[in-house]
This record gives structure tokens, C-alpha cells and sequence, in this order.
């Protein structure tokens, strides 16, 4: 199937769903582009400030980086080509260099590790019982690690 073509019909959900599946099986490669995900959480105000002493970065090295973290975590092969909506990458200035994901309505996530059970959720249509630590509500890595499988 050439692109997403018209998902809404079932025949064409049906032959997606049938060479996803295959894919899978065969452990091919599946390129998913998060930002068509229009259930994502993301809010384009949640940014760093002015004053932040961060900058924003281009996401290819996270979404690489992202894509093995979730393949290896859940037995796909998964290869991320774009950050679900009002999501972006920022680097903190020197003399540190910590990168984090800001788009989160309650934070931001300081690694790819964290972010990873909050994609699991966005891709599986679940951001209302995600168990991530920001949806949990617990910040700066004080929340219990879950696991989904």
C-alpha cells in the first residue's frame, strides 16, 4: 500500500492492518511518522522560555535514538520519522549539554527512556491511561518505572 491512501475505509484499514502484521512477523522495518498521530497530547506553548539557556534542536538524532529504544523495549522494528505534534527536541547550552523533549501538558521528559512508554501510549490511541511519569504526575524521575507488554 503506496502511503496512507483512504484509511477511513475498511478494506484499506484491513490490507494496512494485514501488512503491518507481516512486517512485523518478518521483522521488517515499519516507518512511522508520529506527527500524523492528531490525538497526541503535545501543546505548542510548552516550550522553554526566553531565558532558558536551551535551543532547540532538529529531532533526527532523538527520533534515531527514540526508534531503537522502542524496538528493542517492544520486539518491533520500529523507525520514527517525525515527532508527534507540538513536540520538539531542546539542548541545554553549555557548559551542560542535557537534551530533553518538551510538548508534554505537565513537563518535560529528560530522556529517551521516559518518553518511550509515553510513545507506546500515543500509538496504541491510550494517552488517557498512560502510565509515564509525567502523565502520573510525577516529575524529575520520582515516579515508579511500568512495564507494558
Amino acid at each position: 500500500m503506496d502511503g496512507f491512501g483512504d484509511l477511513m475505509s475498511p478494506d484499506a484499514l484491513k490490507q494496512l492492518q494485514a501488512e503491518i502484521a507481516k512486517k512485523v512477523a518478518n521483522n521488517e522495518e515499519i516507518r512511522v511518522p508520529l506527527h500524523f498521530l492528531y490525538w497526541s497530547d503535545g501543546k505548542e506553548d510548552k516550550v522553554p522560555g526566553p531565558n532558558s539557556k536551551m535551543t532547540q534542536q532538529d529531532p533526527e538524532e532523538y527520533l534515531e535514538v527514540l526508534s531503537k529504544k522502542y524496538s528493542a523495549d517492544y520486539d518491533v522494528n520500529l523507525v520514527f520519522t517525525s515527532l508527534p505534534p507540538n513536540c520538539t527536541v531542546w539542548k541545554q547550552n553549555p557548559p551542560r549539554s542535557d537534551i530533553y523533549l518538551y510538548g508534554h501538558p505537565r513537563g518535560r521528559f529528560p530522556s529517551v527512556d521516559q518518553f518511550t512508554y509515553h510513545v507506546w501510549s500515543l500509538l496504541n490511541n491510550k494517552v488517557a491511561e498512560c502510565d509515564c511519569r509525567l502523565c502520573e504526575g510525577n516529575v524529575r524521575g520520582q515516579g515508579k518505572d511500568k512495564d507494558k507488554t
